[in-house]
């Protein structure tokens, strides 16, 4: 189990309250996407693509899993957010980094992991440690990002 630091303003009384706010969980995990499987894919602002790890229907009763693929029509995204879809063209693993992970919620309640942690496992900067910061876990993963065409 994960402990969760909430964003400021999160009011989990309210359905959606953490849309577009990321966070941290303290977790060790590692989640594989196969090779010419689609992913759900938010793009922040700077360019971060986040991962779907989990759909819900607590917001959307009716939503499933055929419904993500036009998830996009659906969502209220925050300002300078993007939602995609990607059928991968290679393995794809996310994983906690120092058993730290990212992710943030859609407005509808799905979550998604930050993908730097792949980024770096690809360069192998994980094994880097001082890169320590998220500011520099992500400056590095957006430049990964554009050679791997994530």
């Amino acid at each position: 189990m994960g402990h969760v630091e909430l964003p400021k303003g999160v009011d989990l009384s309210k359905k959606g309250s953490s849309a577009y706010k990321p966070t941290q969980v303290h977790r060790k995990s590692v989640m594989t996407f196969e090779k010419g499987k689609t992913v759900f894919i938010l793009d922040d602002p700077s360019g971060m693509p986040w991962v779907m790890q989990a759909y819900s229907d607590i917001v959307d009763p009716d939503l499933t899993y055929d419904d993500l693929g036009k998830l996009g029509d659906k969502l209220k995204l925050a300002p300078g957010w993007k939602f995609r879809t990607k059928i991968l063209d290679q393995d794809l693993t996310i994983q906690a980094v120092n058993g730290v992970a990212r992710i943030v919620q859609d407005d509808l309640e799905n979550t998604y992991d930050a993908c730097f942690s792949l980024l770096l496992n690809v360069t192998q900067v994980l094994h880097n440690r001082q890169y320590a910061s998220f500011n520099n876990w992500f400056g590095i993963a957006r430049k990964i990002k554009k050679r791997l065409n994530i």
